[in-house]
């Protein structure tokens, strides 16, 4: 502390941060920061600003973790974007196997000429091409195996990171993105060779527009474009090899959306600086503590901006539950600004810890309505965010699939579309690659909603009895006695 004027702080830039990438190629460099309660301990980023975030534990241990960057045909930056001698082996041989096992064909196109016939458990990743930020979204589809994964090699168990090209007999590294469709309006063209167009929702155009870069090729995952929307069967075989989609990605990004009205670098750094002041420290606080731990006043701009981000959809999203369980190295991403998953959750694990989430929850004096005058949602994120680190702790550390009623309970909050996505939307999570068999999965009329939730009723015995399932259901009128 500074006589209570201010705090020193030595910060710590990765790679591709915008500030250490206007004063030259160095991984990293020192600025010393003097923040102060009168500016709140918030000062908006701008151009060649830093815009990367790192926890206080890097900070004092050394830089661990890279910034966000997105797959290349190359992989991704670190050890577990090269292959080692044995482990290109074990790529050659399972390329030897499927091939011999093959009968060769040629791709069956559609009408609109970019979807070509996959195979079991074959997918497409998108191959998106170099732009300036406002050019055509133009890219590639890349047939790929997905079922590839690597045993034991010389003692040890190497991380499947990537699917595997049988055409150019190759791995293909990729970003999974984990995101929000929005409005059901598709009106973004995205060009593909030969002339052919898919038409792709505004959530996700910004998204691809905010991870494309200007020098080169990057390669990604991503379910609007990589899977025929107008095929029906194709996205029931497709929704079965999301475990291993996700799970075997070179990294997930989640995007929250862009920036629009709100200021989500402010609110990062909010949530950075209430880490900094409160990590290690189990005692509740209220607004009257802010002064003192030199946090924003309780009516600054920094909490609304906090609340805003809390109150994006990604947060509310059932799909988003397995996407990140899954996957294995996460990034979140709002805009341009961004961090690891690691960071995000320990920022809003203190939150909720330190009672200021109940607190930004309760406190509703200083929002307003949205446009049609309708009241904001409750500003929920941190909550869920903390909840999602710790079914993704158990998930990666135990490898134990969670009971399929437990996990619909839990997910219960979430919101789907699509009625059977209550169920669908978590079967990568509950369910084993071979319990999928014995599955019925259809977004055909002639499987109903009540089909799909009376067979997912069924499953859940005999790890849970009867009375667990019916304290388990929601009723629209309360019930009263007979």
């Amino acid at each position: 502390m500074n006589g209570g004027r201010g705090v020193d702080r030595i910060l710590e830039h990765g790679r591709g941060c915008a500030l250490v990438d206007s004063q030259g190629d160095s991984l990293l460099f020192h600025r010393l920061v003097k923040e102060s309660p009168e500016t709140s301990l918030i000062r908006p980023l701008g151009k060649d600003q830093c815009n990367c975030y790192i926890s206080v534990n890097t900070e004092d241990l050394g830089p661990t973790r890279q910034l966000f960057q997105s797959a290349t045909s190359d992989g991704i930056p670190g050890i577990l974007g090269h292959l080692n001698e044995p482990e290109k082996a074990a790529i050659r041989q399972y390329i030897t196997s499927k091939k011999a096992g093959s009968v060769g064909r040629e791709h069956e196109r559609h009408s609109n000429g970019v979807y070509s016939r996959l195979d079991q458990n074959e997918i497409r990743i998108l191959e998106l091409y170099p732009g300036a930020f406002e050019s055509d979204l133009r890219g590639t589809l890349h047939v790929a195996s997905i079922d590839f994964e690597y045993v034991e090699l010389e003692n040890y168990r190497r991380l499947t990171n990537h699917a595997i090209s049988l055409q150019h007999e190759k791995p293909i590294w990729y970003t999974a993105l984990s995101y929000v469709w929005g409005a059901p309006k598709f009106d973004v063209p995205m060009f593909f060779p030969s002339g052919s167009v898919v038409n792709i929702s505004r959530s996700l155009e910004s998204a691809v527009r905010h991870l494309r870069t200007e020098q080169r090729s990057i390669w990604l995952w991503i379910d609007q474009i990589c899977i025929n929307q107008a095929d029906t069967t194709e996205k029931e075989h497709q929704i079965p090899l999301m475990r291993l989609i996700y799970s075997h990605a070179s990294n997930t990004v989640i995007w929250l959306g862009d920036d629009g009205e709100d200021s989500p670098s402010l609110a990062f750094e909010t949530l950075m600086t209430v880490h900094s002041s409160l990590q290690f420290n189990d005692n509740q606080f209220a607004p009257k503590d802010f002064e003192r731990l030199y946090l924003p006043h309780p009516d600054a701009q920094a909490w609304r901006e906090v609340k805003q981000l809390f109150r994006r959809s990604w947060f509310r999203r059932l799909w988003v539950i397995q996407e990140l369980l899954l996957s294995t190295e996460v990034y979140v991403k709002c805009g341009k600004v961004e961090a690891s998953w690691e960071d995000f959750a320990a920022w809003c694990i203190d939150l909720d810890m330190s009672g200021i989430q109940r607190w930004l929850e309760a406190d509703t004096e200083n929002d307003t309505t949205t446009a049609d005058s309708l009241p904001l949602l409750p500003p929920l994120g941190g909550k869920i965010a903390f909840e999602l680190w710790l079914q993704r702790s158990n998930f990666q550390s135990f490898q134990e699939r969670p009971p399929l009623l437990s996990t619909l309970v839990m997910s219960r909050y979430a919101q789907a579309s699509e009625p059977k996505d209550k169920i669908y939307g978590i079967l990568g999570i509950v369910f084993s690659e071979e319990d999928y068999s014995s599955i019925t999965l259809s977004y055909s009329s002639d499987v109903t909603i009540r089909e799909v939730y009376l067979e997912a009723s069924l499953r859940t015995f005999p790890q849970s009895s009867i009375l667990r399932l019916l304290t388990s259901v929601d009723h629209e009128v309360p019930l009263v006695p007979s």
